[in-house]
């Protein structure tokens, strides 16, 4: 427990910037909320993190893995493309999108 808590700690000071400290707390409840797969209470808010800063980078990817898992592969494409245009070098975004690509072509799902 206490590597875990340590882990969390660092990664909230490592995390993305936001505008306050109220929003980085918002993100990471929005987190919590995905990872105990209650994707609407995280994609509301995501949604209101990006009202916010829309061009969180960061908010965007989430906001494509919920387009995912809702199976709205249009908006997912969108969003992860919004993340890659807002920090090209970040290289867990282009991963997030061929993952999108594979989950695409082993579905035989086409636009």
């Amino acid at each position: 427990a206490v590597y875990s808590v340590s882990q969390f700690i660092i990664s909230v000071i490592l995390s993305p910037k936001f505008p306050s400290y109220a929003s980085k707390i918002h993100y990471y409840k929005g987190i919590c909320y995905y990872n105990i797969d209650e994707y609407l209470k995280a994609e509301n808010i995501f949604d209101s993190l990006l009202i916010e800063d829309p061009d969180n980078e960061y908010v965007h990817s989430l906001k494509s893995n919920i387009e995912l898992q809702k199976n709205d592969l249009k908006k997912a494409l969108k969003h992860i493309n919004l993340s890659i245009s807002l920090n090209p070098t970040k290289a867990d975004f282009f991963g997030q999108k061929y993952c999108l690509f594979v989950f695409l072509l082993k579905f035989h799902i086409f636009f």
